[in-house]
């Protein structure tokens, strides 16, 4: 991985981390996997070359298309973009370990 590259993607992720929770996230059962997910962002910000210490299960017992329904009853903006920037961390992240929490070989 280029340095620059995972530079920027360090960026994203604290950019993510550093956000507020936006509101209705208890009303779409969101605010659990939200929670999860920013632990393991701590822990990726934190031991960027040491694997997650958890699967990476971030939506574990979520059903995807009825959170996005429910989001598209709330109607909330910051709950949308939260939720875009979060899905685009667990891309980034996913380029950095693999399913089960570990760190992909090429980075070590």
């Amino acid at each position: 991985m280029k340095n620059k590259e995972l530079a920027q993607d360090i960026k994203i992720i604290k950019e993510y981390y550093d956000t507020p929770y936006p509101p209705y996230l208890h009303d779409i059962d969101l605010y659990d996997s939200v929670d999860f997910f920013t632990t393991l962002c701590m822990i990726f910000l934190k031991k960027k070359n040491k694997n997650l210490e958890y699967k990476f299960d971030v939506f574990a017992g979520v059903d995807i298309a009825e959170l996005e329904h429910k989001m598209l009853l709330i109607d909330s903006k910051e709950l949308n973009e939260y939720y875009a920037k979060m899905k685009n961390t667990i891309r980034i992240l996913k380029k950095y370990y693999n399913e089960d929490g570990t760190l992909k070989k090429s980075l070590k």
